[in-house]
């Protein structure tokens, strides 16, 4: 028989796993409503790689199963949102394709910036499925 004290760390622990949607999409809409008083927040792809690139990017929100593509430039080292076919900085041709999201990933941890990940939310799904609150 389980006791109380467990009892109530399971149901604590499930409580926060169904809290979690509400809070990612508590995040989209703080999100959202700076980006909409042209406050402190990017959408879209290439923003938010823009200002992640600078260090200004506090809090990133991801969907989840997102596919984002992304190109690296060789000889200088770019990173770019998109797939163009040569280096949008340079203009070399030696590219190659990543993984967008995993590449903000990891430009955040060098920042000590916080990256959620949430099921797809709708207006989240328009913009790009990537959106992000800034420092400044």
């Amino acid at each position: 028989m389980f006791s109380t004290h467990k009892c109530n760390t399971i149901l604590t622990k499930n409580a926060s796993y169904y809290q979690q949607p509400a809070l990612e999409e508590r995040l989209w809409e703080q999100i959202k409503g700076a980006y909409l008083r042209g406050g402190r927040a990017v959408v879209g792809p290439e923003d938010v790689l823009k200002a992640a690139a600078v260090g200004r990017v506090e809090k990133m929100i991801v969907t989840r199963d997102a596919k984002l593509a992304g190109l690296r430039c060789r000889a200088c080292e770019n990173l770019s949102a998109g797939t163009p076919e040569t280096c949008p900085v340079c203009g070399a041709d030696d590219v190659f394709k990543v993984d967008l999201i995993n590449e903000l990933v990891e430009l955040l941890a060098a920042t000590s910036a916080e990256t959620e990940f949430a099921d797809p939310i709708p207006g989240l799904s328009e913009v790009g499925d990537v959106a992000a609150l800034l420092r400044y």
